[in-house]
């Protein structure tokens, strides 16, 4: 028997009227009274003694807490019964301090006691339990919620490549019109929002026609549960936070679990690294690098203060979007520039 305590339910405050919003983060439990449960798992019984003249068992389990009673599931003719059930308690129902696990067995006029076990509550570690009885830490829930993540910046990566094929002239035709659509925005500045929020409506008005028809359902793909390894499946419904497999299990677990985390790892320090590069700038750890900088901001402000600031927006959108032909095939200047710029990872052991 498995026995894990009171465990309250994670809840937040609504977000109210007025101005006033929680404190906490919100879930789908908001609303909800908070209760705390004693969840007590029967998983098995080896080798019982028959207590029938004819040597049949037929075994159940009564759990007894206080004047609240739990009954399993009864099979027939088995000495080594696998039950696998799970009963729930609330806090309002724990009118003693002890648990009482009674294996009982069937009679035709009576039931025979078999034996029994006591648990003492207050030996019990507290726990806090998750919203789902499927533990949020799953592989699989990653996977899905990394490509959800994906699609909803899917977005934006297409219009990032869509703005390069611009910049590199695959389709000149639509490079011109994107030059045209240019000089008309820095001309007119005002027509930028309005031309905006008609651009949404008219994509409002083309996506009506792919508008779901049905009510929303379990998705199988979006959740990753139509091709999920069976190891996957069997981390997800185990037991949490103390596992219930074997210990070369775990460990293999923890071993994948490392290699995801030195990948997000690597990504962070990545991203520190592009931070220290533009620390760096001000910071005179290079001396040339910081002369440099600082000289081409003072004449920059002088720069910007002569020519009119439409003019510099022309010229820039302009520059970056020339054709091939005037560009090299080296990486640019100022690129070249904050890479090799100085960052903290040298000094990392």
């Amino acid at each position: 028997m498995e026995a894990a305590p009171f465990q309250p339910v994670r809840y937040g405050s609504p977000v109210l009227g007025g101005g006033i919003r929680a404190r906490t983060t919100t879930t789908a439990h908001d609303l909800v009274e908070p209760m705390e449960y004693l969840f007590v798992k029967i998983v098995k019984a080896c080798n019982l003694p028959t207590m029938d003249p004819t040597g049949s068992l037929d075994p159940y389990i009564e759990v007894k807490l206080g004047n609240f009673t739990a009954t399993t599931t009864q099979l027939e003719k088995n000495k080594n019964p696998v039950w696998n059930e799970v009963f729930a308690f609330t806090k309002s129902d724990q009118q003693a301090n002890f648990i009482d696990v009674i294996v009982m067995d069937k009679g035709v006029m009576k039931d025979n006691f078999v034996g029994s076990i006591r648990f003492d509550l207050n030996e019990i570690p507290t726990r806090v339990a998750t919203d789902s009885p499927i533990a949020p830490e799953c592989i699989r829930k990653s996977r899905a919620n990394l490509y959800r993540l994906r699609s909803v910046f899917s977005g934006l990566l297409g219009t990032g490549e869509w703005f390069q094929d611009i910049c590199t002239w695959k389709k000149p035709v639509a490079s011109t019109a994107v030059h045209v659509l240019y000089l008309a925005f820095v001309c007119l500045p005002e027509m930028i929002l309005p031309i905006i929020s008609l651009w949404l409506f008219m994509l409002g008005v083309w996506n009506y026609r792919l508008r779901p028809r049905q009510p929303q359902h379990m998705d199988t793909s979006l959740s990753f549960a139509d091709n999920v390894h069976p190891e996957e499946l069997t981390e997800e419904f185990d037991t949490f936070p103390f596992s219930s497999q074997d210990p070369g299990v775990v460990k293999m677990r923890y071993e994948r679990l490392r290699s995801i985390a030195g990948r997000a790892q690597t990504l962070v320090g990545d991203i520190a690294g592009q931070g220290e590069r533009v620390q760096a700038l001000l910071s005179w750890r290079d001396p040339r690098a910081t002369s440099i900088f600082m000289v081409v901001c003072l004449v920059s402000s002088v720069v910007l203060y002569v020519v009119p600031f439409k003019v510099f927006v022309l010229l820039c959108g302009l520059y970056i979007m020339r054709h091939p032909r005037l560009r090299r095939k080296t990486p640019p200047g100022l690129v070249n520039f904050f890479k090799r710029l100085p960052a903290k990872t040298d000094c990392m052991l």
